[in-house]
This record gives C-alpha cells, sequence and structure tokens, in this order.
C-alpha cells in the first residue's frame, strides 16, 4: 500500500534508573505507491529526537534520488563531481554556478515570471576583480540599459595606455566629466 513501512531500524537507549527504551533516532524504508509488477519505488526517511523526545524527520532520500533536508544544511567544504550548481528560491527562480572546459565559469540568475533575476554583491570589505586578461561590464543590448558605478572614479577606455579617443573618465563627488582626450 502506498506509504506502508517496509522496515524500519530504530536506535534506543535508557532515559531513566528502570531502564525505559526511548528512540534517540530511525531510519524507516516508505512505499512511495501500491507495490506491483512494475511499481517499487521506495524512501528512506531519517528521523532525530531533540531534547523533549519528541522525532522528526531530518532527512528524506525519495525514489527519484533527490535529499530533502528538513533544517538548515552547514557545510564546511565541498566538492561536487558535476559541472553544475542549482540553487533554487521562489518555485522555479534561481541562481546556477556552472564550470566550463579550462575553468571558465558562469554565474546565471532565472527569475521565471521574467521580472529580472537581480545579483547583488554585497560584501564586507573589498570587492576584487582579479583577472589575467579584460575585465568586461556589459549592461546588454538594449541601448536605455547602462553601466554604472557609484562613488570615486569610474573609467573606461579604448586602449590599454587609456589616452584613445572615446575614452570616458568621471570622477566621483565632482561635476566634471572627461570625454575623448
Amino acid at each position: 500500500a502506498d506509504n506502508h513501512r517496509l522496515g524500519v531500524i530504530e536506535f534506543k537507549g535508557a532515559e531513566d534508573g528502570s531502564n525505559t527504551l526511548t528512540n534517540g533516532a530511525r531510519i524507516q524504508a516508505i512505499a512511495d505507491a501500491t507495490w506491483s509488477g512494475t511499481e517499487n519505488g521506495a524512501s528512506l526517511e531519517f528521523y532525530t529526537t531533540d531534547g523533549n523526545a519528541s522525532e522528526s524527520v531530518a532527512l528524506t532520500l525519495d525514489s527519484d534520488n533527490l535529499a530533502t533536508f528538513a533544517g538548515a544544511i552547514t557545510v564546511d567544504d565541498i566538492n561536487l563531481d558535476t559541472k553544475t550548481i542549482t540553487i533554487t528560491g521562489d518555485t522555479s527562480d534561481t541562481f546556477t554556478i556552472v564550470a566550463g572546459a579550462a575553468g571558465a565559469t558562469t554565474l546565471t540568475t532565472t527569475d521565471a515570471a521574467g521580472a529580472a533575476g537581480h545579483f547583488e554583491v554585497a560584501a564586507d570589505g573589498n570587492i576584487t576583480l582579479d583577472a589575467a586578461a579584460d575585465i568586461a561590464l556589459e549592461s546588454g543590448s538594449d541601448s536605455t540599459n547602462s553601466v554604472s558605478i557609484d562613488h570615486r572614479k569610474f573609467s573606461v577606455s579604448t586602449s590599454t595606455d587609456g589616452n584613445a579617443i572615446g575614452d570616458v573618465v568621471y570622477f566621483g563627488g565632482t561635476t566634471s566629466m572627461t570625454i575623448g582626450k
């Protein structure tokens, strides 16, 4: 039957001098649907017990090979043997990290409703872009979009010496702007 318990392992300990046993944790296998010749799906549920002897599901491994954690996950170090990490926010709004050939990495935000999956870096210190080649700021193909830097100095140059015609240099806090030579 659907949700039928196929088996359980319980981890118990004596809670008092009378050797009254209480579950500390358990693992149980649950049928996903009524079993048949073609349907034998099952999940594993991992339960933990809090200080008040109240059990709750901490982790479920389902028949689709998905792991669902009931609480937050703390990872000290991570090494995934795949090229893509996807983090889902609301419904199908995602943030994806993809590692490609030669270490090329792409960070992508997707807003399924099409409103705009904004990306913000909120650092409690400096942000350093340390590239072996050019750093490009692209605002998209729509001419109404712009690239902007708030405060201090913002420079855009068409040459490596910074003196080519078409340079734009802006110093924050003043009203002066230099365009070209």
